[in-house]
């Protein structure tokens, strides 16, 4: 237009510049106001108030004002549109400065200016001028207009009031969809997700149809919320619209999908939809990246590339974190080049931190290092903060240093790197430079306050606000510690009791002391010991105090009860929770336990609890000690001329007597240190301990080695009579780290339901769990053995019980089970062996088997599949033997895939029997050993004990020595030649999909001669016409479904179907191939499934039968 010299009018700027902001372009909106500059239309009021609403949505707020401030004489527009960009960053204050300002120069409001005002409050400290407005607009007649009313509805759920926003809500005689939308988008500001769902159902059931900005707003709430049912029952609502289609619904519905972890049918989502935009591109690669499909996402990215989409800063962000989460270094970088050289994409911070997380994960420290000296931009702390977490993992102390000095540069305040450093240093024993790491945080006077998190720019102290007392109680200190119980006897006839507490002075003198404390000065005595002064070895001396304080049984609220002394304290400006207990009340300040949160107000009284002890069984008076650096138990015992024992019976918590932390409360009975008569009393007794532990560890050796002998199979020691399960702790195991750094958790009290590995039980627990194998606990039996179903505490497993003799079916499931891993495949529990039987433990999965629900299901008690729930079986299943293909380190081959051994939860979801789920979470399609008639058990792949390891190779073909697998779903190449390969499991799937769709068996007795069998392939075959596929394929649908069903989609299924049945292993697909296709089916068939409007029994996943 410019070189066509015609001159561009306001509209024309309007336009451009509200073009600007949907390409979110500021540097376009930049050269358009310069445009505007030298036309000399900065005065307009249409292109001023373009000016004003671009700059709001995409500059810098002092860029807008900067604007308005430049116009002549603004009009009410002006002054509406610069209120809004206040309000669109809950500038409330400047809002309503402006808004005076706007009264002051004689511009009479309207109902917009309302609006932009009310929609800059935002929380509950604006919501006293929020109802000033409202009086205003209820005065000046504004909230007669329905945008008015639903922005004093939102404007009061946004800021806390509830009960305001409903009354004006419900005194609405005909709410529009804006006001319906206002107060849905309220409540999910809020996180009332619950009454938001709610009150959208009100609206459909009002007659009001959304729009589709709200259900984009409802499926943002889904994402946030994890909620796969609502995610599905709105994308189904969408359909029935036909706003499925729609780009912000759309990109709402791919991100839900993948956060509730079901990245396939976010990507049949994008898949389906006719034109994409760079908005879902992104989302779709950063969402497969985060599931681990990094591959997948770099497809994507060619995908865009020829659907002539530039893809931009964020697009790469995606992709480089994708490849951060799977570990593509090379890809990596070579997407790096490409951002700089091929896309002339400007390289950012972030794009600079994932690429030195991904050398730092790989080792390539130093090559990270130089790739941030060659930075064209100032290296922030994220990046060196990536790097030095790799100098942590690969323990590179030298370069962890000078790392760690240019984060000490960046950020003084964060202690956190400090720290990181500090375990860098103990990681190699560099105990000296620990020493200097951690001198220097205590010099800074940085340190973590007891119970507050170093997360966030903002520290919040919570207190707790007891029932029986107006004020309140300090921040606890130890976890798990317990105050001393109230003795019966004390507290009936003395309530109480004296006691005392140890006390640092901190220039305080005693009557100060005293009067902090509630105490009497003159019981107050003074103690001086020696301690080691920072990281010098000379001694220096520290004074403290003993204050003697009357002891009480006091019951602090519902949950503790004990021997407290109480004291008050008044707030003081400055004063936080850890200040108050470690300065004032020498980490002795006890939270009460419970009540609601509250922040420290100055000139508030609070109720200082102190905990004490005193004790019948003690031998001395009790002292309250709050641990210091460098403390040890024993030299604790040595200053109060205590022992350790003493100590530790009265400190019941305290599990570990060599790891006791810093600001840990414990009770130190005085004055009772034994005597070198009283250790020579005991001579005779140590040296009798001595020498029957001698005799116990020889029997013990002894033992285990005729054990060692006798068991050829599994080296499991038994304790029939403890009848408790046994591990094997390692030092890779997390069990055993967690006992270790905790203390009171025994290796013995930990969950083998939540371990990393499986657990070895005692004969014991195994015959407890199923009765001693009583005949009315079998749920199933194969050729390997039998299935009891047992129970461990409130756990239901599943047991295999087989003979000794099949020991090389045992080991075979047991090495598959132990080193795949996806949650399409049954958990492994753990194991057992005695001397004739060897015991698998598995999760117990309690919907059947996918053969009971196909084959006469209403004689078996269960109702017939659904068209909906067979196809999303077939997804689960596909995905299960897909993970076991083509993503474990060594490929496996099933060789038994039928619908026996697909197994069925109570979400009548797939799985392939197997050990811990992994790869997509929230899925339960897996792979397992199954007998041959198992009927129990999850939807899942299952019998491993066929499974074969094939190495990756261009040949990945294996000759069996025997014919293994069910007749019926053997390839012909297994038959003639006994070849088994992953194309193997394809044809056994093949006619699993054939099932599927006819509901027969793989073998179905003849009409004509009952004592032959037909294959089912034969029968599909037969039935399979391509010129008239749809008529062919009616005549041998599944009865059951009662013609319930989308024809297309069948049809779809069965040519997969025959696809994977081709005789030639060579026209077989990969289980990767069919994936996407079975994903899009499945996908249709819920649009279809929504589109018959039955919303109640939408994703039910059953029929009603014949």
């Amino acid at each position: 237009m410019r070189r066509s010299a015609t001159a561009p009018d306001a509209h024309t700027f309007a336009c451009v510049l509200r073009a600007c902001v949907d390409c979110s372009r500021p540097d376009a909106a930049r050269a358009a106001h310069a445009i505007v500059v030298c036309s000399a239309m900065s005065s307009h009021p249409v292109v001023g108030s373009a000016l004003v609403s671009a700059y709001a949505k995409l500059g810098p707020l002092a860029d807008v004002r900067r604007v308005f401030d430049g116009l002549p004489e603004p009009d009410l527009v002006l002054w509406n549109s610069m209120m809004s960009a206040y309000g669109y960053r809950g500038m409330w204050y400047d809002g309503l400065d402006l808004f005076s300002a706007m009264r002051r120069a004689g511009e009479q409001p309207d109902g917009y200016s309302m609006v932009s005002l009310v929609s800059s409050f935002w929380n509950h400290e604006a919501l006293a001028f929020g109802h000033a407005v409202h009086g205003v607009c209820i005065k000046g007649g504004y909230d007669a207009g329905h945008h008015v009313r639903s922005a004093l509805v939102s404007m009061y759920f946004r800021c806390g009031c509830m009960d305001s926003g409903h009354t004006l809500f419900d005194n609405l005689l005909d709410a529009d969809l804006v006001t319906w939308s206002s107060l849905i988008t309220g409540l999910l500001r809020i996180g009332m997700y619950g009454d938001s769902f709610d009150l959208f159902q009100r609206m459909c059931h009002s007659g009001r149809r959304p729009d589709n900005i709200l259900l984009a707003s409802l499926l943002s709430a889904c994402a946030s919320t994890v909620n796969i049912n609502h995610s599905k029952e709105i994308h189904c609502f969408a359909v029935r619209l036909g706003a499925h289609l729609d780009i912000k619904v759309s990109s709402s519905l791919i991100d839900a999908y993948a956060k509730c972890g079901f990245p396939d049918l976010a990507y049949g989502v994008f898949f389906q939809m006719p034109s994409k935009n760079l908005v879902m591109y992104n989302t779709v690669i950063s969402n497969l990246g985060s599931h681990g499909f990094a591959v997948k996402a770099i497809e994507i990215l060619d995908e865009m590339i020829s659907d002539n989409l530039r893809p931009d800063s964020a697009t790469f962000s995606a992709l480089l974190a994708a490849c951060c989460h799977a570990g593509l270094l090379d890809e990596g970088w070579k997407l790096f080049s490409r951002m700089r050289d091929e896309f002339n994409i400007l390289v950012k911070i972030e794009h600079y931190v994932y690429i030195v997380r991904l050398l730092a994960t790989f080792g390539q420290l130093r090559a990270a290092y130089d790739l941030i000296q060659t930075m064209p931009v100032q290296p922030d702390s994220g990046v060196w903060g990536a790097l030095l977490w790799g100098c942590c993992v690969h323990r590179d102390s030298s370069l962890g240093r000078i790392v760690a000095e240019r984060l000490s540069e960046l950020c003084p305040d964060k202690a956190s790197y400090r720290v990181m450093l500090s375990n860098l240093y103990a990681s190699q024993e560099m105990w000296w430079d620990v020493e200097d790491v951690r001198a220097d945080l205590t010099n800074d006077d940085t340190h973590k306050n007891t119970a507050i998190s170093w997360v966030g720019e903002h520290l919040h102290v919570t207190i707790s606000l007891p029932d029986h007392s107006p004020g309140r109680s300090l921040l606890a200190s130890a976890p798990g510690w317990q105050p001393m119980p109230c003795d019966a006897a004390m507290s009936s006839a003395n309530p109480v009791c004296g006691s005392y507490l140890y006390v640092t002075p901190r220039g305080r003198d005693l009557s100060q002391v005293a009067s902090d404390f509630a105490a009497n000065a003159s019981l107050v005595q003074r103690l001086t010991r020696r301690r080691l002064s920072g990281s010098e070895t000379s001694d220096s001396e520290e004074e403290a105090l003993l204050v003697s304080v009357p002891c009480a049984c006091r019951v602090i609220n519902a949950t503790m009860a004990g021997l407290f002394h109480d004291t008050g304290y008044t707030v003081k400006g400055g004063d936080t929770g850890d200040a108050i207990s470690s300065r004032t009340f020498s980490g002795l300040a006890m939270d009460a336990g419970g009540g609601d949160g509250h922040t420290l107000a100055i000139g508030e009284r609070l109720v200082i609890h102190l905990p004490c002890g005193c004790s019948s069984t003690a031998p001395g008076e009790v002292l309250s000690y709050a641990v210091q650096d460098r403390d040890t138990l024993g030299a604790i015992a040595s200053l109060f001329g205590s022992s350790s024992k003493d100590i530790l019976d009265l400190n019941p918590s305290l599990k570990d007597p060599d790891f006791i932390s810093p600001g840990w409360t414990l009770f130190v009975p005085m004055g009772v240190a034994g005597s070198s008569n009283r250790n020579v009393r005991r001579l005779p007794i140590i040296i009798a301990a001595s020498i029957s532990a001698a005799i116990f560890l020889l029997c013990v050796l002894t033992i285990t080695l005729r054990l060692r002998r006798r068991s050829t199979t599994l080296h499991n020691v038994e304790a029939p009579a403890a009848h408790k399960m046994e591990k094997l702790p390692s030092n890779t195991s997390i069990a055993a780290l967690e006992s270790r750094f905790y203390p009171s958790m025994r290796i013995n009290e930990i969950d083998p339901f939540q371990t990393e590995r499986p657990v070895i039980f005692s004969l014991g627990v195994i015959e407890d769990a199923t009765s001693s194998f009583d005949e009315k606990r079998k749920i199933g039996e194969g050729g390997y053995g039998s299935v009891y179903l047992g129970f461990i505490g409130a756990h239901e497993i599943a047991v295999k019980k087989m003979k000794a003799s099949k020991s090389k079916e045992f080991f075979a499931e047991l090495k598959v089970l132990c080193k795949v891993h996806h949650i399409n495949v049954v958990e492994l529990i753990g194991y057992a062996a005695g001397d004739d039987h060897l015991y698998l433990v598995y999760e117990y999965v309690q919907n059947g088997s996918l053969s009971e629900h196909l084959h006469d299901p209403l004689l078996k008690g269960h109702q017939s599949l659904s068209w909906t729930a067979r196809t999303q079986i077939a997804v689960d299943s596909a995905r299960g033997i897909e993970y076991v293909h083509d993503h474990t380190k060594t490929c496996y081959v099933h060789r038994d895939i039928k619908t026996s051994n697909i197994l069925l939860d109570n979400g009548l979801r797939a799985k392939v029997r197997r050990v811990k789920p992994v790869n997509f979470s929230g899925m339960s399609a897996q792979i397992f050993h199954l007998f041959d008639h198992l009927l129990f058990c999850l939807q899942q792949v299952a019998d491993f004990g066929l499974v074969k390891l094939v190495q990756r190779s261009d040949e990945d073909e294996c000759m069996a020595t025997r014919l293994v697998g069910t007749p019926g779903y053997l390839p012909p190449e297994s038959v003639l030649e006994l070849h088994m390969t992953t194309k193997s499991d394809v044809y056994a799937f093949g006619v699993v999909l054939a099932e599927l769709i006819t509901g027969l068996r793989a073998l179905v007795r003849d009409n004509k001669e009952a004592n032959k069998t037909k294959s089912l392939i034969s029968i599909m075959k037969k039935a399979f016409k391509p010129e008239d596929l749809e008529s062919s394929l009616e005549t041998i649908v599944d009865p059951y479904l009662k013609d319930s069903y989308p024809i297309e989609e069948v049809c779809k299924l069965a040519n997969i179907s025959m696809w994977c049945l081709s005789e030639d292993p060579l026209d077989r697909p990969e289980m990767r191939e069919i994936m996407p296709i079975l994903a899009q089916i499945h996908l249709a068939s819920i649009e279809w499934e929504a589109s018959l409007g039955g919303a109640s029994e939408i994703f039910s996943g059953v029929s009603n039968g014949r």
